[in-house]
């Protein structure tokens, strides 16, 4: 069973950086902790299923420290969801991955030792960029 955490939107330029932040909290409703593990991953539109390589090597997922969640709240960075704060940041190099005109799934599958395994999802568009 996937507990979900948050799901949001965005659109970006193909080959720039993307930074996820967000306030995760367990089941209980306080911010999260005991993160265990982080996988995260990218799934295109037209095969949902199937996680896109993420690397020349062929890596289908990153592996993100656990130390990007945090028990504090910060409001600096560029958060603007509200003046409460975010608690999760991670920046991944988009690089050649992500294809202009296409639309994305990143998925964080977070685990922890007391709310189990947590999803933040993030649905991606990526501008299709002309060649003039």
């Amino acid at each position: 069973m996937r507990n979900l955490v948050k799901t949001t939107s965005v659109t970006m330029t193909p080959g720039t950086a993307l930074t996820t932040r967000a306030r995760l909290k367990g089941t209980d409703g306080a911010l999260l902790s005991n993160v265990t593990a982080m996988l995260m991953q990218i799934f295109a539109d037209d095969d949902p299923e199937t996680p896109i390589p993420l690397s020349d090597g062929g890596a289908t997922g990153v592996v993100a420290a656990t130390s990007l969640v945090t028990g504090t709240l910060s409001v600096a960075g560029g958060w603007t969801g509200d003046s409460t704060g975010y608690n999760f940041e991670h920046t991944f190099d988009t690089g050649t991955f992500l294809k202009g005109g296409k639309n994305y799934r990143m998925e964080y599958k977070i685990t922890t030792s007391d709310a189990g395994i947590l999803y933040l999802l993030i649905n991606i568009t990526v501008r299709q960029v002309s060649n003039l």
